[in-house]
């Protein structure tokens, strides 16, 4: 009888073999299908390994976990999720024990109504451990075995160990030599898999679990791997860590309860929707950044030997964070359960305080959300700051957060530029400030536009949506607010749907403009006839086209020129974006009305702003001219200068 009291713990290849470990593989699961190219790249990451970190006894490379629970019938560990990486590891230790005859045997593996696969993996140890293996050999084992499809495959994936290996094999000179007993040592002591003890109790239970994790509805993620570390049953455990073990899973479901939020979490993250399956992961991921990024800047060398090297073990970074943060809990004497969730907790609050103030929810939200792709680490970063400023001194945390807020605006490559006074943000907006070479440096002062403006209103339900801004379904991009001339219409879908729209504000576009009444009628007239030749698939010249779409765009847009600077761009979805394409003003104007009476699509406050004229000196609405563009720049350096507490710059009195 096989017993263990660690439900989640990591072994290495050579425990397996030394333990003599038997699996079962039961019915239920699908087939042996590994591909050549899977094979290689197992044997590429471990050979990349041995050759990079060699000498470094503390670091490892980390499979993924291997699911079993113990059945006593079969006297072995029935494999409820691994087997494909199971039997190519069964592969390679055969193939390695050719070589290097003092090496282990491989465990073993039984294959439940599979006895021509059982006997094919057996034959080929046998060939493998006697170096008899030979293109003879290959062909007779295709011959016996070959028309079994699971067969086929082991076949074929020993092959590809066989000539991914060939070049290292200890018979050539020395160097390959080395690099084989390096690959050697890395497969046996230096390669982990995650040991999952499931426990299940029925063939039921078993089959379902199969089925869940391998279709994906219950990933096997980090958090269910601490949480199995958690709840674990510990011998020394007392009669209150019990019950505190039993309360926990309580505890758990109502924070991921929370966190399911979307208001909530998307504030906190920019995570995609497949990125965080059970999103109390993202709390394990902040604690284990702060925690192992603290082992690396401590002074006590002792805690050397806990770092975790992200990008080797990246998958399940913070499960192994914690596997050693608990042994150095339990090094000191004190509970690791109660340790452990008291942190996670204690970390959930602080996010529910960033949320729930208003001021910190915006200040907070736009830094997560400027980050983009590396939001973990600017959470973790506040987070260190808030656990710093804790003691009475939010004003601080506040100051500290205005500041980093400034340094995201102005870079220059990868050096923050600050920005010191109103002179000089005003400055850098509005020179080579333009669409698209800065792009995504408009989009992100527009981001911050739109959250200060959305901060400002003295109301505590006016919060700026990030759930909206973040959503999947929607891109968002920058919007011209009058049109560029060199993007017009350049075939005929295009300008049928530019005449469409043009033609349904016609009637209140053309007769408040200051124009000759014949050459009002003559314009209407035009568009009437080329949309009637568009609608009868009939061509327009682009010459006619074009001398209709100069003659609109004069009578709209008296500015006269094309204008990519941050006065005439707008933060707006894509869809509503690509319904503008490129109309003049009053009908983009027009478009945006309906699209937000209909409240299907986040229209940013300050977009709305611009296109329903709502500053005090617009004297005309169905035009963007140039005292509009110079009052709408004023009030984006007004609104963030205000908001990041820039001050106007002083001058010593000569």
């Amino acid at each position: 009888m096989v017993e263990t009291d660690k439900k989640v713990i990591l072994k290495t290849i050579a425990d397996l073999t030394n333990e003599h470990t038997r699996f079962y593989i039961d019915s239920y699961q699908r087939g042996y299908r590994w591909t050549d190219e899977q094979v290689k790249e197992l044997l590429l990451d471990i050979f990349e390994f041995s050759q990079k970190h060699s000498g470094d006894n503390e670091l490892f490379y980390c499979l993924q976990p291997i699911i079993v629970t113990y059945t006593p019938e079969t006297d072995a560990w029935k494999v409820i999720d691994g087997q494909q990486r199971l039997t190519t590891l069964y592969l390679l230790i055969s193939y390695l024990k050719g070589i290097l005859p003092v090496n282990p045997s491989p465990y073993e593996i039984l294959y439940n109504k599979k006895d021509r696969l059982t006997e094919c993996l057996k034959t080929i140890s046998v060939h493998a451990e006697k170096r008899t293996w030979n293109s003879a050999v290959y062909k007779d084992l295709k011959e016996r075995y070959g028309d079994d499809i699971d067969c086929y495959y082991v076949i074929e994936a020993f092959e590809a160990i066989d000539s991914n290996l060939t070049r290292l094999r200890p018979d050539f000179d020395a160097n390959q030599m080395k690099n084989f007993m390096d690959l050697n040592t890395s497969v046996f002591t230096k390669t982990k898999v995650i040991w999952y003890d499931l426990n299940a109790e029925t063939i039921e239970d078993e089959t379902s679990s199969f089925r869940k994790v391998n279709m994906g509805k219950i990933p096997l993620t980090n958090a269910e791997l601490i949480k199995a570390l958690l709840l674990r049953e510990d011998t020394d455990d007392t009669e209150s860590i019990r019950n505190y073990k039993k309360n926990l899973a309580v505890f758990w479901d109502g924070i991921e309860q929370q966190l399911s939020d979307d208001r909530f979490w998307c504030f906190l993250t920019n995570a995609s929707k497949d990125e965080y399956p059970n999103r109390i992961d993202f709390i394990f991921d902040v604690i284990s950044e702060i925690i192992n990024e603290e082992w690396k800047t401590n002074d006590d060398p002792d805690d050397d030997r806990f770092i975790v090297n992200r990008l080797i073990n990246k998958n399940y970074f913070s499960f192994h964070v914690f596997y050693r943060y608990i042994e150095l809990i339990e090094q000191n004497g004190d509970s690791y359960v109660q340790v452990i969730w008291n942190e996670v907790e204690e970390y959930f609050r602080m996010f529910k305080d960033w949320y729930q103030n208003k001021q910190w929810y915006h200040i907070i939200g736009y830094l997560i959300c400027a980050a983009n792709e590396k939001y973990l680490e600017t959470v973790c970063a506040i987070s260190k700051l808030y656990r710093g400023h804790k003691a009475g001194k939010k004003s601080a945390f506040v100051s500290a957060l205005t500041k980093r807020m400034a340094a995201s605006i102005r870079k220059d490559g990868k050096k923050i530029v600050p920005i010191t006074c109103v002179e000089d943000l005003e400055t850098y907006l509005s020179t080579d400030f333009t669409y698209p070479q800065k792009a995504k440096d408009l989009e992100k002062v527009l981001l911050l536009y739109n959250i200060a403006s959305t901060d400002s209103i003295k109301n505590e339900y006016s919060r700026f949506p990030f759930y909206a801004y973040k959503s999947e379904e929607i891109q968002w991009s920058l919007e011209h607010i009058n049109p560029q001339r060199e993007d017009k219409p350049k075939n005929e879908t295009e300008r049928l749907e530019w005449l469409n729209k043009l033609y349904d504000s016609i009637e209140e576009i053309v007769p408040s403009q200051n124009s000759n009444k014949s050459e009002v009628d003559k314009l209407k007239k035009n568009i009437t006839e080329a949309k009637k030749r568009i609608d009868a698939n009939q061509l327009v010249e682009a010459d006619v086209f074009s001398t209709l779409y100069e003659k609109v765009v004069d009578i709209i847009d008296e500015d006269q020129g094309t204008d990519h600077t941050i006065k005439n761009l707008v933060l707006l979805d894509r869809g509503t974006n690509s319904c503008f394409s490129n109309s003049i003003f009053p009908v983009k104007r027009r478009l945006l009305i309906d699209a937000y009476k209909s409240s299907d699509v986040f229209i940013p406050v300050c977009t709305r702003n611009v296109f329903f004229k709502a500053f005090p000196e617009s004297k005309e609405l169905l035009k963007w001219n140039q005292n509009d563009k110079d009052d709408y720049f004023a009030n984006i350096v007004e609104t963030i200068a205000t908001y990041l507490n820039i001050q106007e710059a002083t001058y010593d009195e000569q």
